[in-house]
C-alpha cells in the first residue's frame, strides 16, 4: 500500500458526449412551505443490501474502491412524482428515494430531456446538501444524465417546469446507486492518528498549484459504482483541453468514461479535516486511450473545467530520468485530498510485474516508490506521481 507506480502512453480513439455542470441556486420548494422537502411526497424505498458481504468484498479486493450497488428502476418523475401547481402557474414534481442501509445515494437518469426555463434539483430533507440546478444545458446526446452522490440515507428529486415552455419535459430514472461504503463522512484528524497527511498541511505547501489538478471521481459499470483518483494533465499546446489521467484498472471502457463524476477541490481548508461537501463537480468524459500493460487511461472531460474550479493542468516528464524525490496527491477511500512524500530517488522496476486479475506489465514500465511520509489506500488508484520539478 506504500507503493505508487505510474506511466502513460498516448494513442487515440474518441466518443464525445456533453457534460453536466450544476448552475447552483435553491429548489423552488425551499420558499414554498406547502412543498417543503419534509412534506409527504411519493416515495421509492430501495431494497436492503448485504452490507456485510459487500464490505468483505472490499477487504479482499482493494482496487478500485467499490462503494455502491446499482438498482435498476423505471421511474417517470411526472407519472410517479407528487405534483404541485404553484401560484405563478408553474408545476413542481417531487419524488423521494429512501435507502434502509445507504450511506449516500446517486441517481442515473435514463432519459433527461427538458425545455428551456425548467430546472431539476436533488437535495436532502434539511437542504444541507443540494445538487443543481440542472437545466437544458445538461442534455446529452443519448439523453442520459449521471448525478453526484448525495450523502445520507435519502434524497428528494424536484423538477420545476414553467407554464409557458415549448414542450413538456421528460425525466425518467433508470438506476439508483446505494452506497455501502462511506465516501463522504470519513475523517482523518491528523498524521498522528492514521498516517494520512491532508494536502494543506505543511508538507503540501510546495504543491498548492499541483493539488488543483487532482480530483476524486466516481464511475459505474452498470452494476456497481467505484471511486478512484486522477489528475488534469497539460498538452503541448497549453490550451486548457480538459485531459484527465487515471488508471486502467479504474476506467478502461467508453461506457465507464461516460459515467464519470469528478469532484474538484474536495479537501479540508487547513491541516485538520473539517466536514465539507464539495459541490464543484463535472460529469461525463470521452475515452481517448487506455492500456493494461502500464495501467493508464487518458480521458477528456466533455466540457471545459469552469474557471471557478481553479483548474491546474499538470506538466509531465517522459524522459525516463528517475525522479530525485516524489509526491503523490490522492483521495484514499474517498477522503479529503492527501499527500504522500518519498525523499529518495525512484527506482525503475527491472522485472515483469504481475497484478491481481492475471495481467502483467513489462520490465522498466513502472517506478518503484516507498513513501517516507503519508500513506495511500484504496481510492488512491489513478492519482499522479509528481517529481522534483512538480511534473507527472
Amino acid at each position: 500500500m506504500k507503493k505508487i507506480a505510474l506511466i502513460f502512453l498516448l494513442v487515440a480513439c474518441t466518443v464525445h458526449l456533453p457534460a453536466q455542470i450544476s448552475e447552483g441556486g435553491l429548489p423552488p420548494s425551499y420558499k414554498a412551505p406547502a412543498t417543503k422537502g419534509s412534506a409527504a411526497v411519493a416515495t421509492y424505498r430501495l431494497p436492503a443490501i448485504d452490507t456485510a458481504g459487500l464490505a468483505l468484498h472490499n477487504r479482499e479486493t482493494l482496487f478500485p474502491l467499490r462503494y455502491a450497488v446499482l438498482e435498476e428502476v423505471d421511474i417517470d418523475l411526472k407519472k410517479n412524482g407528487t405534483k404541485s401547481v404553484l401560484d405563478d402557474g408553474s408545476t413542481l414534481w417531487q419524488y423521494r428515494i429512501d435507502s434502509p442501509d445507504g450511506l449516500s445515494l446517486q441517481v442515473i437518469f435514463r432519459k433527461y430531456l427538458i425545455p428551456g426555463g425548467a430546472r431539476l434539483f436533488l437535495f436532502n430533507e434539511d437542504y444541507s446538501h443540494i445538487r443543481g440546478a440542472f437545466t437544458e444545458r445538461n442534455i446529452t446526446e443519448d439523453l442520459s444524465f449521471v448525478t453526484a452522490d448525495i450523502p445520507g440515507d435519502h434524497l428528494i428529486i424536484e423538477y420545476h417546469e414553467p407554464a409557458d415552455v415549448p414542450f413538456s419535459g421528460e425525466v425518467i430514472i433508470g438506476r439508483i446507486g446505494q452506497a455501502y461504503a462511506d465516501i463522504f463522512g470519513l475523517k482523518s484528524a491528523n498524521i498522528d492518528k492514521d498516517g494520512y497527511i491532508p494536502v494543506n498541511c505543511e508538507e503540501g505547501i510546495p504543491y498548492q498549484d499541483q493539488k488543483h489538478a487532482v480530483c476524486k471521481y466516481s464511475f459505474n459499470d452498470g452494476t456497481y459504482s467505484y471511486l478512484c483518483s486522477g489528475a488534469l494533465i497539460n498538452n503541448t499546446r497549453n490550451d486548457g483541453s480538459p485531459y484527465f489521467l487515471t488508471a486502467y484498472h479504474c476506467i478502461n471502457s467508453i461506457t465507464e468514461a461516460n459515467s464519470i463524476v469528478a469532484y474538484f477541490n474536495y479537501e479540508s481548508a487547513g491541516c485538520t479535516d473539517v466536514s465539507k461537501n464539495s459541490i464543484q463537480t463535472l460529469s461525463g468524459s470521452s475515452l481517448l486511450t487506455t492500456g493494461v500493460m502500464s495501467d493508464y487511461t487518458l480521458l477528456e472531460f466533455n466540457d471545459p473545467v469552469p474557471v471557478s474550479y481553479q483548474p491546474y493542468f499538470a506538466g509531465w516528464d517522459i524522459t525516463g530520468t528517475p525522479p530525485q524525490y516524489s509526491a503523490c496527491i490522492h483521495h484514499p477511500n474517498g477522503r479529503f485530498k492527501k499527500i504522500s512524500l518519498d525523499y529518495d530517488p525512484a527506482v525503475s522496476v527491472d522485472r515483469i510485474l504481475s497484478w491481481e486479475g492475471g495481467s502483467t506489465s513489462p520490465a522498466n514500465s513502472h517506478w518503484d516508490v516507498f513513501f517516507d511520509e503519508g500513506i495511500t489506500s484504496s481510492g488512491s488508484s489513478g492519482s499522479p506521481l509528481f517529481d522534483q520539478n512538480m511534473r507527472i
